[in-house]
């Protein structure tokens, strides 16, 4: 499916749903009650990209998973700003990275 109809079906499928709770990078992972955006749909990096899917200060919730250990610093802040202007004010955003000080001894 073309990036921008699989961005258009994404948008009417949300459309009105409240809570607004958004996966940002899901990959596979798909949770009930969560929309789920990759690459393929999303670029966080891409103001136009945002503006395609939602409207400022319109989405509950945020998930980001081992998402931004992948940008760069200067990414990351360009992601997280538009991240901030589509989060709702008392909106939750939840980002998990790797943490490279407390390596898992069972990962190499």
């Amino acid at each position: 499916m073309a990036r921008g109809h699989y961005a258009r079906t994404l948008a009417m499928r949300m459309a009105g749903v409240s809570p607004l709770n958004v996966i940002i990078g899901s990959g596979e992972v798909a949770i009930p009650g969560w929309f789920e955006t990759d690459m393929a749909v999303l670029d966080i990096t891409s103001p136009s990209d945002w503006r395609r899917l939602f409207k400022p200060e319109s989405i509950d919730r945020l998930l980001a998973e081992h998402v931004l250990e992948h940008l760069s610093v200067d990414e990351n802040e360009v992601a997280l700003r538009l991240c901030h202007t589509h989060l709702k004010s008392g909106g939750v955003f939840r980002i998990a990275v790797p943490d490279g000080n407390r390596r898992d001894a069972d990962r190499r």
